[in-house]
């Protein structure tokens, strides 16, 4: 008998209480902690778990005895505080597609998306994920008109990402992924997650009339009003062009 620490790691089921006496050896038989009207008491690892507070609560600091029953009436008790947090879950997106497969006719453009969860700090199984559901949501540039494409796939733990195709029928003004999925928190009410990632998007849309002799009489129109005496020709318009981008060759 002597005095007895507490080492504290958070896991998926809550707060995991490692007892530790006084030379720092885990306890494994003979102790428990009362905390707010219960009792705790130790697991086949040696662990005793307290679990969270339920989601949307703040954070708490209660106060527990440590015990140990040395004989049937005779408990040595230790006092600890404990800090315990909410519940809180998030839901990661990432994801990567090629743009230069973003191409109009590619039956089968690729998109790479990586799934993570996490249940406070810690990582949760992405195999316990419920309902999961992942859409594709593409913006043409002609019509500006969107489209999508939805795959409830099964996700599993040793996965390294999520393949899915996109079928490329016009050409791309954006691309943007969105998830929803379900967990069940540890008091059995079923909660539901999303994120959102977007893939791609561009400014340029080629859906432009240009007629290149007026472009060339308005720049040549405007060199003139600056600097009237100097001759202009088609040279000085290069540097105006490929500044603004515009696809023409004079």
């Amino acid at each position: 008998m002597g005095q007895l620490n507490v080492w504290v790691r958070e896991s998926l089921w809550g707060l995991m209480l490692t007892v530790l006496d006084e030379q720092g050896e885990r306890k494994e038989s003979n102790v428990y902690v009362l905390l707010d009207g219960g009792k705790y008491e130790l697991n086949e690892h040696h662990e005793i778990g307290i679990p969270y507070l339920p989601p949307g609560s703040s954070r708490q600091t209660f106060k527990a005895l440590v015990c140990e029953e040395i004989e049937a009436d005779w408990v040595y008790t230790e006092k600890c505080d404990l800090s315990i947090p909410a519940e809180s879950f998030a839901l990661e997106l990432k994801g990567d597609v090629d743009n230069e497969a973003l191409v109009r006719g590619n039956e089968n453009c690729q998109v790479l998306l990586r799934v993570s969860a996490m249940l406070n700090e810690t990582p949760f199984p992405n195999s316990l994920l419920q309902d999961v559901s992942i859409t594709l949501s593409t913006k043409d540039m002609d019509s500006n008109i969107g489209s999508e494409v939805s795959v409830k796939p099964v996700l599993k733990d040793d996965s390294e990402g999520l393949v899915v195709p996109l079928r490329i029928s016009k050409p791309i003004q954006s691309v943007k992924a969105s998830m929803t999925a379900s967990i069940v928190t540890n008091n059995g009410v079923k909660k539901q997650l999303s994120a959102s990632l977007n893939l791609y998007t561009t400014e340029y849309n080629p859906k432009r009339n240009l007629n290149i002799e007026e472009i060339k009489q308005s720049l040549l129109t405007l060199c003139s009003e600056r600097e009237p005496r100097r001759e202009w020709s088609s040279l000085c318009m290069r540097p105006v062009l490929q500044a603004n981008r515009i696809p023409v060759c004079l």
